[in-house]
């Protein structure tokens, strides 16, 4: 493609970047991971923005129920793999970027062949736009490891309000199941809970839509959506405009970076919760002090006191990674408290949970009575109807 018609169809960006920051684009090369409805969108505005080098991977193909969301996917791409219905557009788009089309489903194992360029370089920046959520931890942890500049995308499916999509640090996110997912097996695998960007929504999923099930009313055969059989037991409905501003949302960001234009985003609505943290471990203290001290059972704390020594970290992912800010034991949002899930074990995240008051004081004192608190028996008493068995089955993976 000629130079000056690269130029005239970049002109607005030349303007608001300036040659060196367009220069710094167009040289640039980007790898977007998923091109589904975040990533198309964002790998569509990286291309039309002027980055030179794109490559996208995804194993997935165009069905008839990603039409409502995809960028550039048309009815006649319907069967055939995204990242050659992407190449196909792109090109027609932007004829002067290369496209790099990677059918294939990234994996941890398979990130440094997926990730690196033919000499072996490393790109300027990853797009995470994955919602398997094994793979999207994997990319985020090789990136960050690697000194690769990464962005991710967490959940917009459920959501409407486009009001409340923010970009800001991923320690800062709040109201995203994804986002806490994934935050917390950042930091329980690889020991990453910061200087993460994301794209995310502070919005509730929307009530009444929850996961599409098998049979449920409007719904079709689940095989439509599940490409591979260990992916997607249920999906969740999408408004087809939210992903587009996500992925928006992602290629602005990539692009300011690469053309070094400063971007200061706006904080979030999430209020510090250090102070509340703080009270909840005195508060625990406590209580451990008062009933472990006093209690006739064997349970080899000499100090009820001493035996908590968690940090404010231990506690944010208790309330909020592990249990959603709401009780373990009946989903209930009241005010909250910490409790040992089995008190004359040691202290952990593997080991205390928040529950509302009334709760915590049933907790205590069928623990009190108990003659036998290493046998769970009692935990079965006191929370009958599975929860015990619930609530041990989560501490045993957070363990």
């Amino acid at each position: 493609m000629d130079e000056s018609l690269v130029r005239e169809q970049l002109a607005r960006h030349y303007v608001f970047f300036g040659d060196d920051g367009m220069a710094a684009i167009r040289k640039a090369k980007v790898v977007v991971v998923g091109v589904g409805g975040v990533g198309s969108h964002a790998a569509h505005m990286l291309a039309r923005g002027g980055v030179g080098f794109i490559r996208i991977i995804d194993f997935d193909q165009v069905t008839l129920s990603s039409l409502n969301r995809h960028a550039v996917a048309t009815f006649s791409d319907v069967g055939t793999p995204k990242v050659m219905a992407m190449m196909r557009r792109l090109g027609d788009i932007a004829p002067h970027a290369q496209i790099d089309p990677i059918n294939k489903l990234f994996s941890g194992d398979a990130a440094e062949e997926l990730l690196l360029l033919a000499d072996g370089s490393k790109p300027d920046f990853v797009i995470d736009a994955i919602d398997h959520l094994p793979s999207k931890v994997a990319l985020i942890a090789y990136c960050k490891q690697h000194g690769i500049p990464v962005i991710a995308s967490m959940g917009s499916g459920a959501k409407a309000d486009p009001s409340r999509i923010f970009l800001c640090d991923i320690s800062e996110t709040t109201e995203d199941p994804l986002a806490r997912s994934v935050r917390y097996q950042l930091r329980k695998q690889y020991g990453i809970d910061h200087n993460v960007p994301v794209v995310y929504s502070t919005e509730r999923a929307t009530p009444g839509l929850g996961l599409i099930q098998p049979g449920a009313a409007g719904s079709t055969d689940l095989a439509e959506f599940a490409p591979l059989p260990t992916f997607r037991a249920s999906i969740l409905p999408v408004m087809g405009p939210l992903p587009a501003m996500f992925g928006n949302a992602l290629a602005a960001t990539v692009l300011s970076h690469l053309a070094t234009f400063k971007c200061l985003p706006l904080p979030t609505t999430r209020p510090s919760r250090t102070k509340d943290y703080a009270k909840l471990v005195r508060d625990l203290a406590k209580e451990c002090e008062k009933h472990l001290s006093a209690s006739k059972v064997s349970t080899g704390v000499q100090n009820g006191a001493a035996h908590v020594q968690l940090t404010l970290d231990d506690v944010a992912v208790i309330v909020e990674d592990v249990w959603g800010m709401r009780s373990a034991v009946s989903q209930r949002v009241d005010k909250l408290v910490l409790v040992p899930w089995r008190p004359h074990e040691r202290i952990s995240v593997g080991n205390v949970v928040p529950m509302a008051k009334d709760e915590a004081e049933h907790h205590w004192s069928r623990f009190s009575r108990t003659r036998d608190p290493a046998h769970d028996a009692w935990l079965e008493g006191t929370w009958p109807g599975g929860v015990a068995e619930r609530v041990g089955s989560v501490l045993k993976s957070v363990a």
